[in-house]
């Protein structure tokens, strides 16, 4: 996992690089088609946002995300192949 300096904030709407809280009404491909950095798929994100963030989702399940977390959105340095 890659050092994180984090703050109180979050971003107002999901961005690459930062954090972001779940809404009730969100859902991980609305997310990931927002976060999406440069060059990579919004499936990409969307696996690379639930291996950054494994606890926001329950049972490991991509498909329960947990409204209320805060997740980390990757950059693109931090997309996997």
């Amino acid at each position: 996992m890659p050092s994180r300096a984090f703050n109180a904030t979050t971003a107002p709407a999901p961005t690459s690089g930062t954090r972001y809280m779940i809404h009730r009404d969100d859902t991980l491909w609305r997310i990931a088609s927002n976060a999406r950095p440069p060059g990579a798929s919004v499936d990409q994100t969307m696996l690379d946002i639930q291996r950054l963030n494994p606890d926001a989702f329950i049972d490991g399940n991509i498909n329960k995300i947990k409204a209320g977390y805060i997740i980390y959105l990757p950059t693109q340095a931090e997309i996997s192949s």
